[in-house]
């Protein structure tokens, strides 16, 4: 028999906190109803009638994140024990890293930087992530970031077909730090000389001086591939990097001009 006290419910529109028009969609209860947002984010999602008679429903696809990331329903920002999930939080920083203008001028290699239109939806975001062969050991070793360079060098777009999932220690072979004297990566000048030196962890390794730029960036060229190739044979071996990343690491080639 049709329920008349649905019937009453059904159609009913306010306007929710974030100022979108809402309508109540269907009706099971007081504290089970269906409302929909349309135009610009159209979604349907669950709340009680309390909430929405207090404008307290939110509407999960409005970007939330710097303006243009959108959480989606399907999949939540929280892990178990209540905090942020290592997969909300390396999709949050990449688009803070790329539109909040903070960040962007203390850090201005990515004043160019964007995400592609489909890694604005966490929901398309997270089901990448966790599709990665070394997503479950990166989870266990709550050690993951997101690499756009090492695929495809010079890169400036976040996606799918350009990123790759590693620990802390690959990220950081590929962080660029141009030098203000204008010098090639790992190059410094000493008296009239130019020396050569590997960044370490929390050290220069020192490689040795020469008579002009050019061979102290050679020297320095040779000894970071080598570098690279030998932690890429390391966390390959350990499941932390995919096949791809460790093959794109063997063949990565240090330029003058990075």
């Amino acid at each position: 028999m049709y329920n008349f006290k649905k019937d009453e419910y059904l159609g009913q529109e306010n306007v929710n906190y974030q100022g979108y028009k809402m309508i109540v969609s269907d009706y099971f209860g007081y504290n089970h109803i269906k409302v929909k947002f349309g135009d610009p984010y159209p979604c349907e999602v669950d709340a009680t009638y309390g909430n929405f008679l207090n404008g307290q429903v939110k509407n999960l696809y409005s970007p939330t994140v710097c303006g243009v990331g959108i959480l989606g329903s399907k999949y939540g920002s929280k892990s178990k024990n209540g905090q942020a999930s290592m997969e909300y939080n390396v999709w949050s920083h990449m688009i803070q890293r790329c539109y909040n203008e903070k960040r962007r001028n203390k850090n201005p290699t990515y004043s160019d930087v964007n995400v592609c239109n489909e890694w604005l939806y966490f929901e398309n975001f997270y089901e990448w992530y966790i599709s990665q062969d070394n997503y479950e050991i990166l989870l266990a070793l709550n050690d993951s970031n997101l690499d756009k360079d090492i695929l495809v060098k010079g890169n400036k777009i976040y996606a799918p077909d350009k990123c790759v999932l590693v620990p802390k220690k690959v990220n950081d072979l590929f962080r660029c730090n141009p030098h203000k004297t204008g010098l090639p990566m790992g190059v410094y000048k000493h008296n009239n000389k130019y020396r050569a030196s590997l960044q370490g962890t929390g050290n220069k390794r020192y490689i040795g001086t020469f008579d002009t730029v050019e061979e102290a960036f050679s020297a320095y060229k040779k000894a970071k591939e080598m570098k690279i190739q030998m932690i890429a044979q390391e966390e390959y071996e350990k499941g932390t990097i995919t096949q791809k990343c460790y093959e794109a690491m063997m063949n990565y080639e240090v330029e003058i001009t990075d």
